[in-house]
């Protein structure tokens, strides 16, 4: 791997290639005007990266059954924003912003 590879790789970390293919499928029907397919592919996108919303849920909250429901809530309403608003073909940094949006929502809720 040349240098400005491997810093590019640092910098934009993707995702694994199905969420690579992904959001490339989800990219290409946005920019076709398919609606259908665009529901399809962020409802996919959005149960790809399910785990890590609850993840960071859970991280927040600890073991307080009161709050998991609420919180695995907000983190989901937080990716749902992050996905709907992600303009990139690929998943490079998506990872990074989705975070950001998941704990602004764990944070405000």
């Amino acid at each position: 791997m040349t240098q400005f590879r491997e810093t590019q790789v640092q910098q934009h970390p993707a995702d694994s290639m199905v969420g690579e293919r992904l959001w490339n499928a989800l990219f290409s029907a946005r920019a076709g005007g398919l609606p259908r397919q665009v529901a399809d592919l962020e409802d996919a996108v959005f149960r790809f990266y399910l785990p890590m919303a609850r993840g960071l849920a859970h991280t927040v909250v600890g073991e307080s059954a009161a709050d998991r429901v609420p919180a695995e809530q907000a983190a989901e309403l937080g990716l749902a924003r992050a996905i709907l608003e992600w303009p990139g073909r690929t998943s490079g940094g998506f990872r990074r912003s989705a975070r950001s949006a998941i704990m602004r929502q764990l944070l405000g809720r």
